[in-house]
């Protein structure tokens, strides 16, 4: 999966047509490239996500189902705060 390290939505804001202007460090000049292209890396997050969904998931086993009422109480709380 290629994934954006600066959003895509950010990178719209600065696009013409869905492109935007990219200076290439490397070969010393401005390119134009697709939004899709440009401040990503394929499966930049995928050894992270895999931890902590596995952590995740192996603690919430563990809650009772009060429990997990109890969290999800205290996250909706937080959002409207």
């Amino acid at each position: 999966m290629n994934n954006h390290y600066i959003p895509q939505l950010l990178l719209r804001q600065f696009s013409v047509q869905g492109k935007v202007n990219v200076y290439d460090l490397e070969q010393s000049r401005f390119l134009t490239s697709k939004i899709k292209h440009v401040f990503s890396e394929q499966n930049l997050f995928e050894p992270c996500a895999n931890f902590y969904n596995q952590a995740y998931a192996y603690k919430v086993k563990k809650l009772t189902r009060e429990e997990v009422c109890q969290l999800n109480a205290l996250i909706l709380n937080m959002e409207t705060e």
